[in-house]
């Protein structure tokens, strides 16, 4: 990480949707050998690959709105129960941070399996912060809108034009899990300053 060099990392890929590369995947995160430590914030960013042009509802197929259901929605879940026994035993700070869209707000058209999903985080996330907020887990959601930066040159430079810089958007999740207890935010919108809303 070149804005933090000092943070040790470990990719380790696990599909969402199964239970059990997801269960593997955390073994191996909080293995004595990755030295990383117990899981102490939770960043859900999963989403299905979305097809450009957007399809129109009636060619969508029940597979596909189940896959993305299985990778946003279900995904979640399964990672919420492998983590919350041991950030509720945590004494130090811990977050569920989930990332939403604008699609979590308002459904668009030819975006309703995503937008399922969108509303489904965005439930499951509230229903978690009500529940484990006072056992002492943060859990917010994110609503991104707009579209992402991907160019590795542009997003050094800090030249967003009309696009969210995921630099950004890293120090605004980190700022999240610092918040005190008793100023926790739940929800919150982040967008370029061109974007329209």
């Amino acid at each position: 990480n070149a804005k933090c060099p000092s943070v040790k990392t470990l990719r380790v890929a696990a599909d969402t949707s199964n239970a059990e590369q997801c269960k593997k995947a955390l073994t191996e995160i909080t293995a004595d050998a990755a030295k990383l430590g117990r899981v102490e914030v939770l960043v859900f960013n999963a989403a299905p690959r979305l097809q450009f042009p957007f399809p129109s509802f009636l060619d969508l197929e029940l597979k596909q709105f189940e896959q993305a259901f299985d990778v946003g929605a279900k995904g979640f879940f399964i990672w919420a129960q492998l983590v919350l026994p041991d950030m509720i035993k945590n004494e130090n700070k811990t977050s569920l941070l989930v990332t939403g869209a604008t699609a979590s707000l308002r459904g668009g058209a030819k975006l309703g399996h995503f937008a399922s999903i969108k509303f489904a985080l965005r439930a499951l996330a509230q229903s978690l912060a009500r529940e484990f907020g006072p056992q002492g887990v943060h859990v917010a959601h994110f609503i991104l809108d707009g579209l992402i930066m991907g160019d590795p040159q542009k997003i050094d430079s800090n030249e967003n034009g009309t696009k969210i810089n995921p630099n950004d958007v890293a120090d605004t999740y980190f700022f999240v899990h610092q918040q005190p207890k008793s100023a926790w935010v739940q929800e919150l919108d982040l967008r370029p300053n061109m974007e329209k809303f």
